[in-house]
């Protein structure tokens, strides 16, 4: 009867579950839960655990450190299994059976000494339960963690191709739901996890090696097999009625939980528009409704756990009753003493770990199974990004001549994950010159500049640069560590990159860069070494700013580097004079010191020929990543080894002064201009609205007939036909506006003026 009420119960849940997790899915319910699709999901979930934990085992650096921690877990589960069942179990039942014996042998003395006994043994043998399990777990664990975790950041960050951006820009397609807690959360969980049941395995297999001599000896061959019959009951129970409901369940749990905290971390990153806009009741009922949805998910998992525990545990009635009925008769004839019953009792717990294993460790692999399925998600997708060939439209990236700064010819770009082209655009932006680039909200304008810094490459068309030139992107927005101003200057430099001997010189280049800037308030606020969290703090003026001030302190360095250069070549030092002499030459420059977009465009070869398509395509996902020289390793570089072959700077500031003022975005563009005058700064492009700019520039792209119109009168270098994100096409000019920009003499007036203001 107790039977039938479980199984009624598990039909109950199982119906129960599957309307719940119906709306979440598209597939129909049937077609979800059925044996094929549940046996493909399992298979795929023992793939994932499988390739991670042999990923650990085989990587180089964590090789020797994971085979020595499971050869010692081995180790020690043998001993100890070997000591219970060999020792202190033989120990405990000949204490039982002195004390049955007592009142007829009145030998108190005989009781004493094997209690004595036991309890010696029992303390000589408490490292090995108490001290040593509890270590390898912490050890096992924390080591797993260490390369899951060391591993995904570098999959996912730092693998090259900046998989966290393009995932995220495919999210929709891909559905990889909060990366940050599969990171930090599944993969301790699934470490953690993995111990438990890797130890668990270990010891029903020595537990039951150990036992089976004792179970036959006490109860025979007909025991043995009541407890494995009794133990593939349990198991098919919970693989036929459960399925996989328990993953279900339990990856629901994780994602709404997910899911709350990363609402709860939005409204934090956004609280002053929220609070601008009066959004506190709504995003007070949108954090209710996830936490809502997270409470159902957990009152869910909690009742599928309980049935699956309560089937088991009405299952497990049946093997005591069996196992007593059978040794009862052989106790009343004395065949059996008492003590040995119970030794058979806790040996029958043993031996029937090996199938009671699977069944009483359900849930947990199916925990482990769901961890494992999100992380490896994540993990295959970012290596998939980081290692993909290109799509069959790439751009081919080449270089140029030196007089040209960059050029596009018959571009279109596809966004990361998308298959709409954008662009169409062909031009060419001369050395010395700045590019200005107008037109509509959404139309696209961005997406050319993406592709010139190579941080999106699927598309068609050619894109050159001239030799050893760096691309250094300004956004709208740019990103700022919670840390010193100084490491916000610097960033993504490090400032453990520096000697304290080139920190003092770039203590100082930094205060120049942020004078530059005219952020004269903040030194004297709260100087270079303060702490604070400068994307909170500062405004958005105040944080563009500070992003050209980042452009100013990189072409500061890069001017002192050139300067020690040529020191050292009119000393006689054997110096190439540009990037063609020193790929010539041969001369190999270490990651930090050499110019990667020069590899991207030709190898820095002026004259050279363009790469073929084919051999653009075999280079490309080992050099896409290279197109723009990050800004930490230009001013490492530029600070620390002094070489550096570059022709100079290039400018992309995308609406990066669309918060500054008018009088304050004039001084900005007009240091620019010195530094177009002095060559460090090879060409600047600009993405901007406002009427103030095309003076600081010489050419203008104009895209949509709203700003073509307004340019009618302009001289056309070239034109054609834009195509918009939404498959719109519109007319675009390249037009020039000369006469060019004046030349501004020094700015320390205008830095007096800049900070009287403020």
């Amino acid at each position: 009867m107790n039977l039938l009420v479980a199984l009624l119960m598990q039909y109950i849940a199982r119906r129960t579950r599957i309307q719940a997790a119906g709306p979440r899915n598209e597939q129909k319910p049937e077609e979800r839960y059925s044996g094929v699709a549940a046996f493909l999901r399992d298979f795929a979930g023992i793939q994932s655990v499988y390739k991670i934990a042999k990923g650990w085992l085989t990587h180089d650096a964590y090789r020797c450190v994971s085979t020595s921690l499971c050869l010692l877990t081995i180790a020690h589960w043998f001993l100890r299994e070997w000591t219970y069942a060999q020792l202190l179990s033989s120990l405990t039942a000949d204490l039982t059976n002195a004390i049955v014996a007592v009142r007829s042998t009145r030998d108190l003395s005989l009781v004493y000494s094997r209690l004595f006994s036991m309890l010696a043994w029992q303390i000589a043998t408490a490292p090995l339960f108490l001290i040593l399990d509890p270590m390898i777990q912490a050890w096992f664990a924390s080591s797993l963690q260490s390369y899951i975790t060391n591993s995904m950041l570098q999959s996912y960050i730092s693998g090259g191709s900046q998989a966290y951006y393009k995932l995220k820009m495919d999210d929709e397609k891909r559905d990889l739901d909060n990366p940050d807690q599969r990171i930090s959360e599944s993969a301790e969980q699934f470490a953690f996890l993995m111990y438990v049941l890797f130890s668990g395995f270990l010891s029903a297999v020595f537990g039951m090696l150990a036992w089976a001599g004792v179970m036959i000896q006490l109860g025979g061959y007909a025991l043995l097999a009541t407890c494995m019959g009794m133990a593939c009951l349990r198991l098919m129970l919970s693989i036929s009625l459960f399925g996989n409901a328990l993953v279900d369940a339990f990856k629901d749990q994780l994602e709404t939980g997910a899911t709350f905290r990363y609402s709860l971390a939005r409204l934090r990153e956004h609280a002053e528009p929220v609070a601008l806009a009066h959004g506190d009741q709504v995003e007070a009922a949108r954090s209710r409704h996830h936490f809502n949805s997270h409470i159902d998910a957990l009152r869910c998992n909690a009742f599928i756990s309980m049935l699956f525990s309560t089937t088991l545990g009405i299952v497990d009635f049946f093997p005591v009753v069996i196992l007593w009925l059978y040794q009862v008769p052989q106790i009343e004839a004395g065949v059996l003493n008492f003590g040995d019953a119970l030794r058979c009792q806790t040996g029958y717990m043993q031996v029937a770990k090996v199938m009671d294993f699977l069944a009483n460790s359900y849930a947990k692999l199916k925990q482990l199974q769901a961890n494992g399925e999100r992380l490896w998600q994540l993990w295959e997708a970012a290596d998939e990004v980081n290692e993909e060939p290109p799509a069959d439209s790439v751009i081919d990236f080449a270089a140029c001549d030196t007089d040209v700064a960059f050029a596009f010819t018959s571009l279109f770009v596809f966004t990361p994950g998308g298959t709409t082209a954008v662009g169409g655009v062909s031009l060419a932006c001369e050395a010395g010159k700045g590019l200005l680039i107008t037109g509509g909200s959404g139309i696209g304008k961005s997406s050319i500049l993406r592709a010139l810094v190579g941080l999106w490459s699927a598309g068609e068309g050619v894109v050159e640069k001239s030799p050893g030139a760096e691309v250094i992107f300004l956004p709208q927005n740019s990103y700022f560590p919670v840390g010193t101003l100084l490491e916000a200057v610097i960033y993504p430099a490090q400032l453990t990159s520096f000697g304290w001997a080139e920190r003092s010189g770039l203590e100082e280049s930094a205060t120049r860069a942020l004078k530059r800037a005219l952020l004269q308030p903040l030194l004297r606020r709260w100087g270079l070494q303060e702490t604070r969290d400068w994307s909170a703090l500062l405004s958005a003026g105040e944080r563009q700013r500070l992003a050209f001030a980042r452009l100013f302190l990189m072409l500061a360095l890069r001017g002192r580097s050139e300067e020690r250069r040529n020191s050292r070549s009119s000393s006689g030092f054997h110096k190439a004079k540009s990037a063609t002499h020193l790929s010539a030459s041969g001369i190999v420059f270490p990651r930090v010191a050499r110019s990667f977009g020069n590899e991207l465009y030709g190898a820095g070869q002026k004259d050279g020929p363009l790469l073929a398509p084919s051999q653009s395509r075999l280079r490309f996902n080992e050099l896409k990543r290279q197109s723009a020289l990050s800004l930490g390793e230009v001013q490492q570089a530029s600070a620390l080894c002094g070489d550096f072959p570059s022709t100079g700077v290039i400018a992309v500031l995308d609406e990066s002064t669309s918060a500054v003022e008018v009088s304050m975005e004039e001084q900005l563009y007009k240091e620019l201009q010195k530094e177009l005058k002095r060559g460090s700064l090879l060409a600047m492009t600009s993405v901007s609205h406002r009427p103030s700019l095309p003076k600081f520039h010489h050419t203008e792209l104009l895209i949509g007939e709203p700003a073509v119109s307004q340019r009618a009168s302009q001289p056309v270098l070239q034109e054609g036909v834009w195509l918009t994100p939404h498959g719109k096409e519109v007319p675009w000019k390249h037009v020039t506006l000369e006469p060019a920009p004046e030349q501004i003499p020094d700015a320390t007036e205008l830095f007096r003026t800049a900070s009287d203001s403020q």
